[in-house]
């Protein structure tokens, strides 16, 4: 991610599950990381 103004920083994790229509996400947890 690179924005003009800031450079924000942290981790992510995705739960996916497969469906009949295709791949969803079903659960995202996000946590920024210190500056």
């Amino acid at each position: 991610l690179t924005r003009a103004n800031d450079n924000p920083r942290g981790r992510f994790t995705l739960l996916l599950r497969r469906t009949a229509q295709g791949w969803r996400i079903v659960h995202d947890h996000t946590s920024s990381a210190s500056s």
